[in-house]
């Protein structure tokens, strides 16, 4: 056997690391133009402070702009962020239990209050220069710590010169300097809603409306053009989207005029005066009151989350767990379809023909990716759908208050599709994941794992898996559909082999215990963990592998026909072919039928796939017909390589032999499993030659030179 000196392995992992990367720099990878737009920023709203424009994106992150050039500053980025309000000469940004002041000397965010987790905050505002923290129940008065407990249950507050609070069912109430709530109307349909001097102003699909807080009167503002939103007041000005451009009406003169003329998602009017919004193709940009001219920003900021991608000869479409579809067709621009306000979070997702079905927190949609129409199913209308899938007849949803519901796959286009409710077995009706093996239909409930037949509406329990605490996925063994791997956000993946009545762990090289996705097919597993790392576990394996790109940290993964695809946090997409992951070995057997002693074999290997960072490409030789047990006569810790073997008395007195290579981290045999020859005595001579036998001159001079 050769010996594997430190320098010799030394180098050897310098090529393995190499030959490592050179594999994944021949994965296909690509963008989708909604990532690959320069100025990206779908947000929800916007502040201008000092010199900076802070943004709040769709998906809660809060990013800091440089107010002229646009170009994202060097700040820490917050996360989790419900809103920004400015207060006097401070910057403020909440989540659900604490508040954020921006110190804008350093460049930081700083705590300014934190709640205990039972007090939910709703919105703040400010009244008689003081700061007011609304939360469900009531009102708190920053400064002197009162709290004034509300008649009713805080929705938000409207800002403005007066301290108004909205209901969950549309009612206004002001509060007064007697510290009373005092009810006013309900704002019947109203979409968005602002304060201004002269009272409430909101939209309905009338048209524009103004609430008079003194007369208590309601009017019309504009009967000719319809708001489909309302962008902010300002100088006795209401600044709204109509859909086609983005319009003011002055209300002292009744007039209507146009701002921008453009389509736009999404607007934010900014205390100068100047606008930010989302053009059609998701691109932000700034427009300046003054000039009438436009900056494009965000140009390094994407700020939603794709959980699904389908790709076709005509469209590649895009989802997003904030409710936006990336809808870009052949030869066409690619378009921005804002359904966020109408499903809330999208949960996951399948593809019928030219149709997707979105399971998302407000209900379940049906979306056309040729025309982008789109209608609510009115049986799951207001129902969580937490997860789908399908097989050849029916499509399941999972939802968190109803269980599992089912309907007919040839009633998708239908709006009043009637679905059918199938718990029958389930110990709890919460489920959250659900997906289809091969026509057996798997869910997760808060009580545990559950299965049934494709015939049959009986679910059928993985005993002890309720055990299983914070189930994130679950997925079979191809090979074995007994064998279950659970993923858990505590446990890491756990497996059961015998429908649940023992459990094992499957954790070896895993370094983060937390993960939060799996997937499989029949190449492999593949486990994403909160790091943003993905793993790769080969069937016949026996430990996970980390897919290694660089410093790539990945936000979610999902499986499609073969191909894994990769998200990382800026929304870039990575496709790896799985079947590339897969370890194997490949051999170009160039094997006589007999040899003799000094006689030598070549044997050209490559390795594809991935394996354990200690692998070793091991060369294997045996007596015919008898086990290989742990012969070996030579390896490497090269990707590929060649092995030179040498007939001689000791390694291979006369007799047959088979030959193999293998691979120790997984254990894998080469493709062509195994090869045989003989080896003899001597060779009989030809033509007058010497017979060649067991002496051959300069055999070790021979065998330097090979070397």
């Amino acid at each position: 056997m050769k010996k594997n000196t430190n320098n010799q392995y030394a180098i050897s992992q310098i090529l393995y690391k190499a030959c490592f990367m050179l594999l994944f720099l021949s994965a296909t990878v690509f963008i989708t133009k909604a990532n690959n737009a320069p100025n990206i920023l779908i947000f929800k709203n916007a502040e201008l402070f000092k010199s900076s424009l802070f943004v709040l994106g769709k998906n809660n992150s809060l990013y800091c702009l440089d107010a002229e050039s646009g170009a994202s500053k060097q700040q820490a980025t917050i996360t989790n962020i419900k809103g920004i309000y400015q207060y006097n000469d401070s910057l403020l940004a909440w989540n659900d239990h604490q508040i954020f002041s921006f110190n804008s000397s350093l460049q930081s965010w700083e705590m300014a209050f934190n709640f205990e987790s039972t007090k939910i905050i709703k919105s703040i505002s400010a009244y008689d220069n003081e700061l007011v923290i609304a939360f469900a129940d009531g009102l708190l008065f920053a400064n002197n710590k009162d709290f004034y407990k509300a008649p009713f249950y805080i929705k938000s507050l409207i800002t403005g010169p007066k301290l108004i609070a909205l209901t969950n069912s549309n009612f206004i109430y002001e509060f007064t300097k007697q510290h009373l709530f005092v009810k006013g109307i309900k704002l019947d349909s109203a979409k968005t809603i602002h304060q201004s001097s002269n009272g409430i102003i909101y939209n309905t699909e009338q048209g524009l409306r103004i609430y008079n807080l003194l007369n208590k009167q309601t009017d019309y503002i504009n009967n000719t053009t319809t708001a489909s939103s309302i962008i902010g007041t300002a100088d006795n000005m209401v600044v709204f989207n109509t859909g086609s451009e983005i319009a003011k009406f002055n209300m002292a003169n009744a007039q209507v005029s146009t701002v921008i003329k453009t389509n736009c998602n999404n607007a934010s009017l900014l205390s100068n005066g100047n606008i930010l919004y989302n053009n059609t193709e998701g691109q932000c940009l700034y427009y300046v009151n003054k000039t009438n001219t436009t900056l494009q920003v965000g140009s390094d900021i994407k700020s939603f989350s794709i959980i699904d991608y389908y790709e076709n000869e005509s469209a590649n479409v895009s989802i997003t767990s904030e409710g936006f579809i990336f809808n870009k067709s052949k030869n066409k621009e690619q378009q921005v379809i804002d359904l966020s306000l109408k499903t809330g979070r999208v949960f996951g997702s399948i593809q019928v023909n030219n149709n997707l079905v979105l399971a998302c927190e407000k209900g379940l949609f049906l979306f056309n990716t040729i025309t982008n129409e789109h209608h609510i199913y009115s049986d799951f209308k207001n129902v969580i759908c937490n997860g789908i899938t399908k097989n050849e007849k029916y499509i399941y949803v999972c939802s968190a208050q109803l269980g599992i519901l089912k309907f007919r796959l040839s009633s998708i286009n239908k709006v009043d599709v009637k679905a059918d409710i199938i718990n029958k077995g389930l110990m709890a009706s919460s489920a959250y994941i659900i997906k289809n093996f091969d026509g057996l239909i798997c869910t997760v409930t808060s009580a545990g794992v559950y299965q049934k037949e494709a015939k049959s509406d009986q679910w059928v329990e993985f005993s002890r898996s309720g055990f299983v605490t914070k189930i994130t996925g679950i997925t079979y063994y191809k090979k074995n559909s007994n064998v279950l791997f659970i993923a858990s956000a505590i446990r890491g993946v756990v497996k059961t082999n015998d429908d649940g009545n023992s459990y094992e762990p499957v954790n070896l090289g895993l370094v983060d215990s937390i993960i939060v996705n799996i997937e499989s097919d029949s190449n492999g597993f593949y486990a994403l963990n909160q790091a943003g790392d993905i793993y790769f576990h080969d069937h016949d394996g026996i430990q996970w592998v980390k897919i290694d790109q660089g410093n790539a940290k990945y936000a979610s993964c999902f499986l499609r026909k073969g191909i894994l695809y990769m998200i990382d946090h800026e929304n870039n997409i990575t496709k790896q072919i799985t079947s590339e992951l897969k370890p194997r070995i490949e051999v170009d057997w160039q094997i006589e039928p007999d040899y003799v002693v000094g006689e030598r074999i070549l044997i050209p290997f490559k390795t594809f796939g991935f394996f354990g960072k200690d692998n070793h490409t091991v060369l294997q030789l045996t007596k015919a017909n008898t086990d290989f047990d742990d012969n070996y006569v030579d390896f490497s810790d090269d990707k590929q390589g060649q092995f030179e073997l040498i007939m001689t008395d000791s390694l291979t007195p006369p007799g047959e032999y088979t030959i193999r290579l293998v691979g120790t981290e997984p254990f894998v045999r080469s493709e062509k499993t195994t090869a045989t020859f003989k080896v003899i005595e001597k060779r009989a001579a030809a033509n007058g030659e010497k017979p060649l036998g067991t002496t051959v001159p300069a055999l070790i001079e021979d065998k330097k030179k090979l070397k």
